[in-house]
């Protein structure tokens, strides 16, 4: 019935008509499809079918025949996915010195900014999302393991020293999620990398955009704890093009997070990734 109202209740079929009615009218036209549908079979072409059986919402999972590095994927996929929607949310770790000096990867001390920031998630943390008495809906987070992320992991969970309401929430640190690889240029400033690597920043940098890194999740309700935070600006880098002498490119993170993106597929209750920019954007693209 959920699965119904979130998948037909917006379709253009069912514009101002009643929920009751759309149930009823969808359950009607699945009675139709059931009339013509056939049956998976496995002795079909003399036992070769490939097929990948889902029933009563993973209830059980057959697999027949799935071989191959491509279609074993697939499998794990689909098994990691269930039919009731979760919120996520996804952020930026607080602002640190070397944000506002425009470093790669530089000081992870944060500003005041930062701290704020910090302040206001926690604080949209305890207001929407923590839950007491129900493990069922528990928040959970998927971080990095960068310092600017354990910084604001940790200040977030323990709060100011007269704060005597620890939130409770799971985190789970995936290396997956860690914030691209500079390589040679780690510390460095755009124009300082520039300077020493004048090619490959010439292929590397694209036109910088204004970051909203400190703004925490969206609340369509009046909050008024959460606003943005200015934070300094950032290049967009080529995605195909890697850091010098060993670094990676925007290309290679957005594969490695796939094992972060089968963690968030198979949450069974709220969950917020914090991490660093670059993977940060991968996993916004693809829940989005």
């Amino acid at each position: 019935t959920e699965n119904i109202l979130r998948a037909k209740c917006g379709n253009d079929d069912f514009k101002g008509v009643s929920p009751q009615t759309v149930i009823a009218e969808f359950r009607e036209r699945i009675r139709q499809y059931e009339k013509v549908y056939e049956s998976l079979d496995s002795s079909e072409d003399n036992g070769k079918i490939s097929f990948i059986q889902i029933i009563d919402a993973k209830q059980r999972i057959i697999l027949n025949n799935v071989k191959g590095a491509l279609p074993s994927r697939v499998a794990y996929f689909l098994m990691s996915l269930h039919p009731v929607a979760y919120p996520i949310f996804v952020t930026f770790p607080a602002e640190t010195v070397g944000d506002v000096a425009g470093e790669f990867g530089g000081d992870a001390k944060l500003t005041a900014n930062g701290t704020e920031y910090i302040r206001r998630l926690r604080n949209f943390i305890r207001c929407r999302l923590t839950s007491y008495g129900d493990n069922s809906s528990r928040l959970r987070i998927l971080c990095s393991s960068s310092p600017a992320v354990e910084r604001t992991i940790q200040m977030v969970l323990q709060g100011p020293p007269d704060d005597a309401h620890p939130i409770d929430v799971s985190v789970n640190v995936l290396r997956a999620l860690d914030d691209i690889n500079y390589g040679a240029m780690a510390g460095l400033t755009q124009e300082e990398a520039t300077r020493r690597h004048p090619k490959t920043c010439g292929l590397l940098f694209q036109q910088p955009f204004q970051s909203e890194a400190n703004e925490p999740p969206s609340s369509h309700e009046s909050q008024p704890d959460l606003c943005m935070n200015e934070c300094a600006t950032m290049p967009t880098f080529a995605y195909t093009v890697s850091f010098v002498r060993g670094g990676e490119s925007a290309r290679q993170v957005n594969v490695r997070i796939g094992s972060a993106l089968l963690e968030i597929m198979r949450a069974d209750g709220p969950v917020m990734i914090i991490a660093d920019p670059t993977p940060a954007k991968g996993v916004l693209s693809f829940v989005t």
